[in-house]
């Protein structure tokens, strides 16, 4: 742990030299667009000039005969003041510590036909008094490693195949998403094919994913297959995708409500549509599973809706949004019948609060949030989110999809709480910007039935960096 130490003791001078100098290149009119996964950054603006930000310097760096390099990364500082976040089952109830990244990339285009990307991370926690989860901290590993060959490249139609280890991220995140939040992101081995005609966007996959192992090399989950197609069409504003996802385990790692063990090969048929319509936008999606789980058929779904309206002209510009969440849960966890909803490798932060008590599995959450933007470079956001389980036999599910809470025969209820979340985000600049949040996760009777009901508190101060 010392050198996460180090890290951290030098964390507080790097942020405040990064807070006065991207002041200084803040204002440029030329400047890249940073996406979460970096291998889709955005650099087209290098064509008219690379202007005064040093870091531009060091992309697309001419390699001679139409080849050229590119290197990049990011650096994130979070400090995290947690108390009850088992609801007082923890010892000790409360504590704060420190988490710190650094992701390192290099991107080689060669003859606009072949691609190599890879990046290199390390992760770290101190301070902490409880045991710290695997993805908090991993000693220096390969977060992406890939080669990718464009076998099409014209304006109008595209053909690619990428094989190697690769973050991937489709729609919403809401089934699919690289996690940013947690300190060592979630990443997968395998291949992907990818297509684009006109509007719409192609994408087939085979991959496994790689388990984090803090004191070892990560390595893919070899008795596990996710595959999918994702197909996706963007115009004018609005999105709409039709996708099919696998999951196959081969390991006997699920038991029936039978009690006998088992594999299990979840199905997964889903649609998205996303848009806005002058001050109204919105995001939908919804998802159907069948498959078998040990001995058990599995039948479940998801639905999710968020829409919103801003007052453009106010002052502030104020967004005030209602969203709903369901994720089916099993009706008798003692028959043949698998109805709880497998969430698969989402996002959940934002769309179940920010204290990440809950995931998208045997859950109902309604949403209402209001976001003030009194600044160009200021945001701020309040939400209040009410849970109740969508069965009451079923477990309440963490972000992390774990069983924390359970009534077998129902007598617990469905109310699992309420939560109020606030974030203040300030944009200090093209590289760097500033997140303080605060999250309170009041207990309901589900909670108060099967345990210790303590308030949850988080509070979080987040630096994240970007070249």
């Amino acid at each position: 742990m010392k050198p996460y130490a180090r890290l951290t003791r030098a964390s507080a001078v790097a942020i405040c030299a990064l807070l006065w100098w991207s002041a200084s290149v803040s204002a440029q009119a030329k400047a890249p667009v940073y996406s979460n996964v970096r291998y889709e950054d955005d650099y087209s603006f290098l064509a008219n000039g690379r202007g005064a930000d040093p870091f531009n310097q060091i992309k697309k760096i001419p390699l001679g005969g139409k080849s050229e390099l590119s290197f990049g990364g990011h650096y994130r500082f979070r400090f995290e003041d947690d108390s009850n976040r088992r609801f007082g089952a923890s010892n000790p109830r409360a504590q704060s510590f420190y988490l710190n990244r650094l992701f390192l990339f290099a991107d080689m285009q060669i003859a606009q036909r072949v691609r190599l990307f890879g990046e290199f991370k390390i992760a770290g926690i101190t301070s902490n008094e409880l045991p710290a989860p695997a993805p908090a901290h991993d000693k220096p590993d390969v977060q992406n490693l890939f080669a990718h060959i464009d076998l099409i490249k014209q304006p109008t139609r595209k053909l690619g195949l990428r094989f190697g280890r690769q973050e991937m991220q489709f729609g919403k995140q809401r089934l699919i998403s690289p996690l940013d939040w947690l300190n060592a992101r979630r990443t997968f081995d395998g291949g992907r094919l990818s297509a684009s005609v006109s509007a719409w966007k192609f994408d087939a996959f085979v991959t496994r994913l790689v388990e984090q192992d803090p004191e070892e090399v990560n390595r893919a989950d070899e008795s596990q297959l996710f595959s999918g197609l994702y197909a996706q069409r963007t115009s004018k504003g609005r999105s709409l995708a039709f996708y099919y996802l696998s999951l196959n385990e081969d390991d006997a790692l699920a038991r029936s409500g039978s009690g006998a063990l088992g594999d299990f090969h979840y199905q997964t048929l889903g649609a998205a549509f996303d848009g806005t319509q002058k001050d109204f936008d919105w995001t939908s999606e919804a998802a159907y599973q069948f498959g078998r789980f040990s001995a058990d058929d599995i039948s479940a779904f998801m639905f999710a809706f968020e829409g919103g309206y801003t007052l453009h002209q106010a002052w502030a510009k104020p967004r005030v949004a209602l969203g709903l969440d369901l994720a089916s849960g099993d009706k008798d966890p003692s028959d043949n019948k698998k109805q709880t909803f497998h969430q698969l490798f989402p996002l959940a932060h934002p769309y179940f609060g920010w204290a990440d008590q809950v995931a998208r599995q045997n859950i109902r959450a309604a949403t209402l949030s209001l976001t003030l933007r009194p600044h160009p470079r200021v945001s701020a956001k309040v939400q209040a989110l009410s849970f109740n389980l969508m069965q009451a036999k079923d477990a309440l599910y963490n972000a992390a999809a774990a069983s924390v809470r359970r009534s077998a025969n129902g007598a617990a209820g469905k109310d699992v709480g309420s939560e109020f979340d606030a974030e203040l985000t300030l944009n200090l600049g093209v590289h760097i910007s500033a997140m303080i949040g605060y999250a309170r996760f009041m207990p309901g009777d589900f909670i108060k039935k099967t345990g210790l009901a303590e308030t949850h508190n988080l509070f979080y101060l987040m630096v994240p960096v970007k070249f």
